[in-house]
C-alpha cells in the first residue's frame, strides 16, 4: 500500500481500540514499508476518545503526518490527556523528506601545465553549506556530472 484512502463517510472515531499497548489509540498507522501518504483529510474529522500512534513507516515523511494532528485534529501535543505517539526516527527514515535547493558556483580555472591533472578544461565547483536543524538525519548528497559540448 502506498497511500491510505478513505471513504467520505470517515468522519468520527468513537475510541475503538485498533491497537493497544499501555495506552489506547483510535488511529494506529504501524509498520507500512511502502506507505508514502495518508488519506485526504477532512476538516470535520474528530476523535472523541483515544489517541494516535504512527511508527515504522519508512517512506511516510513527518510532514505528511503532522497536518493530521496539528491542522485537522487540532490537538495540542503537550496535552497529557491525548496519546500522541509519532516517531521522528522511524517515519520517513528511508526517503529524503526535507529536500532543499542549493546554490552552486562554477568557475573555470586556468590550467597550469604539470600542476593540475584535469581534462582540457578545469572547473572549480563550490556550494553553500546547508544545515538543517530540524532533522537529525541531515545528510547532503551531491553528484557532479558534465558532458563536453
Amino acid at each position: 500500500m502506498v497511500k491510505i484512502a478513505s471513504k467520505d463517510t470517515l468522519a468520527l472515531y468513537q475510541g475503538k481500540l485498533f491497537f493497544q499497548t499501555r495506552k489506547a489509540y483510535a488511529i494506529a498507522i504501524l509498520d507500512n514499508p511502502k506507505l508514502e501518504a495518508l488519506w485526504p483529510f477532512q476538516p470535520n474529522l474528530s476523535i472523541t476518545a483515544g489517541g494516535i500512534i504512527v511508527h515504522l513507516n519508512p517512506h511516510l515523511c513527518p510532514n505528511r503526518i503532522n497536518p493530521l494532528v496539528d491542522d485537522i485534529l487540532m490537538w495540542n501535543r503537550s496535552d497529557s490527556g491525548r496519546n500522541i505517539d509519532i516517531s521522528d526516527t522511524t517515519n520517513g527514515n528511508a526517503v529524503a523528506c526535507n529536500v532543499q535547493q542549493i546554490n552552486v558556483t562554477l568557475e573555470e580555472l586556468d590550467r597550469v601545465p604539470g600542476r593540475v591533472r584535469c581534462s582540457p578544461v578545469c572547473i572549480k565547483v563550490e556550494w553553500d553549506e546547508i544545515i538543517i536543524d530540524s532533522d537529525f538525519r541531515n545528510v547532503l548528497f551531491y553528484t557532479v556530472s558534465y558532458r563536453e559540448a
